[in-house]
């Protein structure tokens, strides 16, 4: 094409299949206009070119659909049925069969997220990225333009990748969504409608419409319903309670009459005691609200329930709101273990200054050295926090112990199933892009061992019928191969043997890498030595070798009386790989068992295990899943002799419990008693008779609270305080720069209040957790949400102060970094790599109800090293009316 003039022009027809927009490349080109010169002067006549681009966007309006959300009535009474009638039409107005996912939820609530109504068209008509490229060999002549500048400009980025777009009257159901509905097909006039029951709050409800025709027609539309009342009653209340708080249980009585109304209130409490009058008769002016208080207290842990019912002449409203009474403080065990053949008794120690509304004793025996097996189950499933290993770690018992489970009798949720897929779902979000894990989302390093276990657990999932992505499963191979061929010597040691289990276990042994390993094995500490012996046996590789690391093994072994343990010097040099001395016991009963099913210092290994354990438990989550592992392992090789005797348990005088044991069995027998019931029995002793042939194993596990609130401030590796102040978004800028002398513990309704949380280690740890609870007059302030204040935004973070280049002081920063979780009753801080020092935690709360409140002790441990803490004493705190 010959172009001509100073701004030549082309027409491009614009066609339906462009859409959604289509990029136009110009390159023009001219050849020698004079005579190239004799000399050294500008070649002004030399051939040149030029290159352009540009994108035409396509306006998406046929593509469009306008989806009208209508309801019946705008403004409802809480629980009544809303009907809204939902119209799709094109451009021109006229009606589009479609399908909608039509869906309703509490306006508040959406406000806290600044939720969007999504709408297609901007996914499916938004421009796609050019991905074509123009190279150019005369680029190397003199140009005015480089042909390859404009490369990767619009090369995707968020184009085309889907993107998201900015019957009793008395009324107890809250809930948030109020409806959903993914599949409302309209008719061929484009034309629907949904009823639905609404909660009973009053409140404002989006109703909102996302369409999807089969033409590839897309829209969204909304509208608002409002619930509410002439007299209505807004109850005021803690999210939870503690036992042992007083409390004001309050309700804002609101009118929307045109005339002032004297107003009855009534109180109603179930689980709290009131202090004083229940009724109240208050006078509220039109349109006003006013605010009653009845004084509450919660002697006792359990379910609270809290019900107003407020009423003027014809007019009534009645709210019921459920309160979990929590422990004041968490709960702590002791167990005893023994055997016998014939007799024995056990003291349980003074009972007296245990709570009697909580806790249990429960009395284990069985025909097995297993017994108590169900305590290190209920850790895994019971334990309160989420990184990558503890939620694979609970998936032991769900997946690869679950027909140990069933052998035993251990408890395993109803819906373990649900809890599986659940657990599956959690553990894929801490997925890195390069399919390594760190142990939480956003953690900023990968951690090797976290990712081999993860996939571990999610390959043990797979195996058993969970549904686990492949991709996700070959991105964290993939990603563990990398690192083995890296040549990271820490990698292969501490890793690498691992890995190799792991593909030994999936069926895909690696001998070369084995072989490797083994020949390099005096390096390697014992718990990679006993993962790299499951790796080759398993592998079914050289006996020859397989019996020289069973040796190895073997020498690290030490015996006390009938128990076993592995002994191995390796203080704290490999705790980033959750090192420990049980861990390594059970990976070693495994890697022996592997190897020689009926090895004999198999069972003395378990006896050590479960005699090893503090209060029934195990020190951590890596400990717990191993040893559960081990012990399978062990059940299933070694069975003891067949029992065939009856057996006798004793509470002091009184026979509580009588069991036969005859023939194998693994199933325990189990007796349960109630803290409360405890007291009613005379001694503490209790005692055990064995009439036949055979060993009866016991455990007596006594899961308590305390009456009393610790005072003491205890360091065991890490001192802590909590110190409280008030302050306002106008002064913050003063006080962020300071930590208070003391701590407050009286305050104001409505006061803010920053949290101060100072930690102080002489050693550096790993995996260390933070566990601030809240008062429950307090609400922390989730600066993530997009309903508070910017003022208020970063002020819960901390991080080093430095100048540029100091790298000791960026390292510090680094290993600084934290997690954080804002729950009802506390605030969580989890950090990866505490260096030795003084660190400090910040978080913002309001003081939001009236009332003295219980605030158990702040409690920092290593996760996998919880003999390694401090806490503070527990304390009281007042909030009082302005």
């Amino acid at each position: 094409m010959q172009l001509t003039g100073a701004a030549p022009s082309v027409e491009v027809t614009i066609t339906e299949d462009m859409r959604p927009n289509a990029f136009v490349s110009v390159l023009v080109h001219k050849g020698r206009t004079k005579k190239a010169p004799a000399s050294d002067k500008p070649d002004v006549g030399a051939p040149d070119y030029l290159h352009g681009q540009t994108n035409l966007l396509v306006d998406p309006a046929s593509k469009r659909l306008k989806v009208e959300v209508r309801p019946a009535r705008s403004d409802l009474r809480p629980g009544e049925e809303a009907e809204i009638a939902l119209k799709v039409s094109d451009v021109k107005g006229a009606g589009v069969k479609t399908e909608l996912t039509v869906y309703a939820a509490d306006e508040g609530v959406l406000s806290l997220v600044d939720y969007t109504l999504p709408n297609p068209l901007d996914t499916f008509a938004a421009a796609r990225p050019l991905r074509v490229a123009t190279l150019e060999s005369r680029d190397k002549l003199a140009t005015l333009f480089d042909p390859l500048s404009g490369l990767g400009l619009d090369k995707g980025l968020a184009g085309g990748g889907g993107d998201d777009a900015p019957g009793s009257g008395v009324r107890g159901d809250f809930r948030a969504s109020a409806y959903y509905n993914a599949a409302v097909v309209t008719n061929d006039a484009g034309e629907a409608t949904v009823k639905f029951k609404l909660p009973d709050g009053l409140t404002t409800y989006r109703v909102m419409a996302v369409a999807a025709s089969e033409t590839d027609r897309f829209g969204a539309g909304e509208s608002r319903v409002t619930t509410s009342r002439v007299l209505m009653a807004r109850p005021a209340l803690p999210r939870f309670l503690r036992a042992g708080d007083t409390f004001e249980a309050s309700v804002i009585v609101s009118s929307k009459a045109s005339t002032t109304q004297e107003v009855d209130v009534v109180a109603k409490l179930q689980g709290v005691v009131a202090r004083g009058d229940t009724k109240k008769r208050v006078t509220v002016d039109a349109g006003k609200s006013v605010e009653v208080r009845f004084t509450a207290d919660a002697p006792k842990i359990g379910s609270a329930v809290i019900q107003f019912e407020v009423e003027s002449g014809a007019e009534r409203d009645a709210v019921r709101v459920e309160r979990k009474v929590q422990m004041p403080l968490s709960f702590e065990s002791v167990a005893l273990y023994g055997n016998t053949e014939t007799a024995a008794a056990e003291r349980l120690g003074d009972l007296s200054e245990i709570r009697d509304d909580v806790g249990e004793l429960v009395m284990t025996t069985s025909s097995t050295a297993l017994v108590g097996l169900d305590a290190g189950s209920s850790q895994l499933l019971e334990y309160p926090y989420g990184c990558t290993e503890q939620l694979t770690s609970k998936l032991v018992p769900l997946v690869a112990m679950k027909d140990l489970a069933k052998d035993f009798g251990l408890a395993l949720p109803a819906n373990t199933d649900d809890v599986v897929e659940k657990t599956i779902a959690k553990i894929l979000t801490h997925q890195r892009y390069d399919g390594s894990f760190g142990f939480w989302p956003d953690s900023p390093q990968p951690s090797p061992w976290a990712t081999t276990y993860a996939l571990w657990g999610l390959s043990e999932a797979k195996k058993r019928g969970h549904a686990v992505p492949a991709a996700a499963l070959d991105r964290a191979t993939q990603y563990l191969f990398k690192s083995l061929d890296s040549g990271d010597p820490l990698f292969s040691a501490n890793v690498g043997p691992f890995v190799l289990y792991v593909l030994a276990e999936l069926g895909k042994p690696d001998p070369g890498r084995a072989a490797t390993l083994f020949a390099d094995r005096a390096k390697l500490p014992l718990y990679s030595k006993a993962l790299l012996t499951s790796a080759m046996a398993l592998g079914k590789a050289d006996e020859a070798s397989v019996a020289d690391l069973v040796k190895d093994l073997e020498a690290s072994i030490r015996l006390d009386g009938n128990l076993a343990r592995t002994a191995e010097n390796l203080g704290d040099d490999y705790a980033v790989y959750l090192d420990s001395d049980a861990r390594t016991s059970a990976l070693v009963l495994r890697a022996l068992l592997h190897a020689k099913p009926s090895h004999p210092l198999a069972p003395n290994l378990a006896m050590g295990l479960l005699a090893g354990r503090d209060g029934g438990q195990f020190r951590s989550t890596q400990e717990g899943a191993w040893a559960l592992l081990a012990l399978g392992d062990y059940r299933k090789a070694q069975e003891a002799a067949e029992p065939n005797f009856s057996a006798q348990v004793f509470f002091g005088d009184a026979l509580v419990s009588e069991q036969e044991f005859r023939g194998r069995s693994v199933v325990p027998q189990i007796k349960s008693f109630a803290t409360k019931d405890l007291a009613s029995q005379k001694g503490s002793i209790l005692s055990m008779r064995v009439d036949g042939q055979g060993k009866l194993f016991y455990e007596a596990r006594l899961k308590y609270a305390r009456k009393t609130l610790p005072t003491d401030v205890i360091d065991r590796g890490f001192y802590v305080e909590h110190r409280l102040r008030k302050v306002t978004p106008d002064t913050l800028d003063e006080v962020l720069a300071t930590v208070p002398d003391a701590t407050l513990e009286t305050f104001q309704g409505g006061d803010l209040i920053l949290a101060d949380v100072l930690v102080v280690t002489l050693k550096p740890r790993r995996y260390v957790a933070i566990d601030a609870p809240l008062p429950a007059g307090f609400e922390a302030v989730d600066t993530r949400l997009a309903t508070t204040s910017d003022r208020l935004r970063g002020v819960d973070h901390v991080a080093p102060s430095y100048d540029e280049g100091d790298v000791a002081m960026e390292d510090a920063e680094w290993s600084s970094y934290y997690t954080r979780e804002v729950r009802d009753d506390r605030v969580l801080f989890f950090v990866d790599s505490m260096a030795a020092g003084v660190y400090r935690y910040r978080y913002l709360a309001r003081a939001t109800a009236m009332g003295a409140f219980i605030t158990p002790p702040t409690k920092v441990e290593e996760m996998y090293a919880p003999e390694i803490f401090g806490r503070t004493g527990a304390a009281t705190i007042r909030v009082e009316p302005k």
